[in-house]
């Protein structure tokens, strides 16, 4: 389980972040939304998170599926992600 960065902080972030790294399970990553406000939808984040970025990730012989997100209510941009026979 993980929740992505705002492309705010993204773009403000100046570390040198590792690679977040999965394999070997039945969901790589399982991604949540970036609020953590109970309920779901597109009401459950009201305006404050437009955006979200995944980056940095590798998934790798995952049995079902690298990365899955469900009921994110905003715009996700993906990069430097890397997937390969999940």
């Amino acid at each position: 389980l993980m929740r992505p960065e705002t492309c705010e902080a993204v773009e403000q972030d100046t570390s040198s972040q590792q690679i977040n790294e999965v394999h070997s399970c039945v969901v790589g990553f399982f991604v949540l939304r970036s609020c953590s406000t109970e309920g779901g939808g597109p009401q459950a984040c009201p305006g404050h998170l437009d955006c979200v970025h995944l980056r940095l990730m590798k998934a790798w012989k995952n049995a079902h599926v690298g990365i899955l997100f469900v009921d994110t209510p905003s715009n996700m941009i993906v990069s430097d992600v890397t997937l390969f026979d999940n």
